[in-house]
């Protein structure tokens, strides 16, 4: 915000200053926006799983990509997936911590760079390495994506102003922990990642095979 001094006529004759803000897009607004962009990138990376899956397995497509078709088991498939949401809920509270003694100043940049480069690296990964290779590719993605959330939460802590943070009360686990509402948001919250999950998993293999009777 730029602040502009207007002098001013009151109706009692006197005189005085009014401030007049500007509105002016600063620093900050362009990190929301790289966080966001961020975000979206990274979910779109975490949603191809399954059309990726199913286009390695596309047996009608041997001869109209580079990429080389494989014809792996279901079981092979669900242990491709696992290893993604695997390495994302092993490093989540590790994320936490870390980040909150180090900082995230890097972290989001960081983040893009490493999906970027193993999203970009993935076709010759399943041509050289097989499914063990791309299981790893997973482990790893995942273990990266855990710190996206942390990192963005962090930023914005860092963000408020001292007389804000001051504000802050000690969070009361014991409580939390032992309120029935907070366990119902919990089973809640983990339906949804399941729905999630087997949208993410099952919905083009749902598309791609005939529906029979």
């Amino acid at each position: 915000m730029d602040v502009e001094f207007i002098r001013n006529k009151y109706e009692d004759g006197s005189e005085g200053f009014v401030l007049k803000k500007k509105f002016k897009i600063g620093v900050r607004h362009l990190q929301i926006l790289y966080m966001i962009a961020t975000s979206i990138v990274l979910g779109m990376c975490r949603g191809s799983i399954g059309i990726t899956m199913q286009a390695v397995n596309d047996a009608s497509r041997i001869n109209d990509s580079y990429i080389e078709v494989h014809n792996w088991d279901r079981r092979t498939q669900a242990t491709t997936f696992s290893s993604f949401f695997f390495g994302y809920a092993i490093m989540l509270v590790p994320a936490e911590l870390v980040l909150s003694q180090r900082g995230s100043k890097m972290m989001v940049t960081a983040l893009l760079a490493i999906n970027g480069g193993l999203a970009a690296a993935m076709p010759n990964i399943i041509n050289k390495g097989g499914w063990i290779a791309v299981c790893n590719t997973q482990f790893l993605l995942g273990i990266s994506q855990a710190f996206l959330a942390p990192a963005n939460r962090i930023m914005l802590d860092n963000w408020l102003p001292p007389n804000e943070k001051g504000k802050r009360l000690p969070v009361p686990w014991r409580r939390i922990l032992g309120s029935p509402p907070f366990w119902a948001l919990a089973c809640a919250h983990a339906a949804s990642n399941a729905v999630f999950v087997f949208f993410l998993v099952d919905v083009p293999y749902y598309l791609q095979e005939p529906l029979a009777p």
